[in-house]
């Protein structure tokens, strides 16, 4: 599925951000969330904003941004993607805040749950937002770039502090666009500074029934039936497997099992055809799935759960609401989704020791489990921010995204702002807990939506969150810990940089105009896979599947991906 392709190490990053501040029983300390200025441990109050200019070619100073928090910034803010819905900014103490303090007010803008139709709408009427964040390389960012629709941010890198500090020289040329520039802002960017290995995706188990069963081993897909049989009948009101979100077709679950076939099989760019064929580490080639008898052996398993009812009856219809209900409420015996480290802490935040475990990758029996794995590393992230030519002051956005993305950006995205759970912030800029940190309990800290706003995502988000951590290791929160944990299945050895822009194509190319048509192939023939009634039905409907997407084109598709990994292994300096 490309949405998991993409996090290649969302990114732990991102669910790793969610790191809970210590918790007790009773809620005091400042009553009132009145946020106040956070002084560092020293006592000096930490600077929002100086005074500075915005005429190049002025650099800007770490920590001092001429204008936020002085003069009103407003802009549109658009997420490309099905599954992503608006916060509400402006209802939770973060993004009051930021309106009150740094007077940012941000306008959401709703893909309404398709993000292609909204996109397509946008193009037809020459209407676009202000900043838009997609998929790095997809179709419609070089689509903007090619139609002049981008302003271009090579100034404001080098001029405004913390992404000029971010990005090492190679992640800003893999950046590059052909016409040499650069058009968008990476999220959740990583450095090859970092030491911290972290992810955000894998596999979880509910703490309470594992155990209530024996804790059985969980290391093989036969391990891993036998344990959905024994959920399915202890506990007929838990779901014994979920699948989580479903895009293009394609559940969540089926990255997580054609990952347990070995042989580094999700390295990229999808276990579904919607994101193109798959690459093959040993002959370096991106080849057809259905070339793959893993492949076939994947959905068949799927098929599987589906038709012994061990795998949620409502995959393909249930809303991103219903699964959350799911898990909030421990009803999800075990589950392999994207964003696994936040989705388990919100549910343990409200489960407590009935909540969720992360466990390592489960597999195949009998493949080499050193070439299992769950994502690769790089250091472009996940996808972009890009400010539109429809923004009346790009720069000012800009201005801010880089604040965003700071230090002290990051650290109000996890924690909240100063004054509510914290008031000073130690050397490194970790916020230190004041009595209300100490005491607050789970359910009001959940209520809080802390990490609900998350327009950029950054390196320094690790930095916070280590800071973090040493003050008190015994401490470590749950979210921390297992974004450390499911960091040990990257890929160290392969870096995911390489499979940039896979998915460009000129969607009026041969391969464009074949990877439209194999999506919509693919939407009906995932259903048919997981509704066949017997082996003999699935092995129909895979042939006829297999049979239409070769005759739309994949060839084209595989070609067209071959190039682009070819040349982006070229720049990358990769054999």
């Amino acid at each position: 599925m490309t949405r998991k392709r993409m996090g290649i190490a969302l990114l732990a990053a991102m669910a790793a951000t969610t790191m809970a501040l210590s918790a007790c029983s009773n809620n005091t300390g400042n009553k009132n969330n009145d946020p106040k200025p956070a002084t560092t441990n020293e006592g000096n109050t930490t600077n929002n904003s100086t005074e500075g200019t915005n005429n190049a070619p002025v650099t800007i100073k770490e920590g001092e941004y001429p204008t936020l928090g002085k003069e009103e910034l407003k802009f549109s803010f658009y997420v490309n993607y099905d599954w992503y819905a608006p916060v509400g900014y402006g209802n939770d103490p973060t993004t009051k805040w930021l309106i009150d303090t740094k007077k940012v007010k941000i306008d959401e803008i709703s893909s309404g749950g398709n993000a292609q139709q909204k996109f397509g709408t946008m193009v037809a009427g020459e209407q676009y937002p202000d900043v838009i964040q997609l998929d790095r390389g997809s179709k419609e960012f070089k689509s903007l770039v090619e139609n002049g629709k981008l302003v271009a941010l090579d100034d404001y890198l080098n001029k405004y502090p913390t992404f000029k500090e971010l990005l090492d020289p190679e992640t800003l040329n893999a950046l590059r666009s052909p016409d040499g520039k650069i058009y968008g802002l990476p999220n959740w960017a990583n450095s090859t500074r970092n030491p911290s290995q972290t992810l955000g995706n894998g596999w979880l188990v509910n703490r309470k029934v594992y155990k209530e069963l024996g804790q059985p081993k969980l290391e093989t897909f036969d391990d891993l039936f036998a344990f959905l049989k024994q959920v399915k009948a202890k506990y007929p009101n838990i779901v014994p497997i979920d699948t989580g979100n479903v895009t293009n077709g394609a559940p969540m679950l089926i990255d997580y099992i054609y990952a347990g076939m070995g042989d580094y099989r999700t390295a990229a760019p999808a276990s579904s055809v919607v994101g193109g064929g798959r690459a093959n580490m040993e002959s370096g080639k991106i080849e057809s799935q259905f070339e793959d008898p893993a492949y076939k052996e994947t959905w068949q398993f799927l098929n599987k759960l589906f038709r012994e009812k061990l795998l949620s009856q409502d995959t393909f219809t249930q809303k991103a609401e219903q699964f959350k209900e799911k898990i909030n409420t421990g009803r999800i015996a075990i589950m392999a989704i994207n964003d696994a480290v936040g989705n388990g802490k919100e549910a343990n935040n409200l489960l407590g020791e009935n909540g969720y475990d992360a466990i390592p990758l489960i597999h195949k029996a009998g493949v080499d489990v050193s070439k299992v794995k769950n994502g690769t590393v790089g250091t472009l992230g996940w996808n972009l921010d890009v400010i539109t030519t429809s923004a009346k002051d790009p720069e000012r956005i800009f201005e801010f995204l880089d604040w965003f993305a700071s230090k002290e950006g990051q650290r109000i995205m996890n924690y909240g702002p100063p004054g509510l759970l914290y008031d000073e912030v130690d050397a490194n800029g970790a916020p230190i807990d004041n009595e209300k940190a100490k005491t607050i309990t789970d359910q009001e800290k959940q209520d809080m939506k802390l990490f609900n706003f998350r327009p950029i995502g950054s390196w320094n988000n690790t930095v916070i969150l280590d800071a973090k951590t040493a003050q008190d290791p015994s401490k470590e929160a749950w979210d921390s810990k297992a974004s450390k944990f499911y960091g040990q299945f990257v890929a160290k050895d392969i870096n995911g940089d390489q499979f940039n822009g896979l998915l460009g194509m000129d969607p009026n190319s041969e391969a464009g105009v074949a990877s439209q048509q194999i999506n919509q192939i693919a939407l009906k023939a995932h259903t048919k896979l997981f509704y066949a009634k017997d082996d003999a039905t699935f092995d129909s409907e895979f042939e006829t599947y297999k049979n239409e997407v070769n005759k739309a084109g994949f060839d084209k598709v595989l070609e067209y991906q071959n190039q682009v990994w070819a040349e982006n292994k070229k720049q990358q300096g990769i054999k």
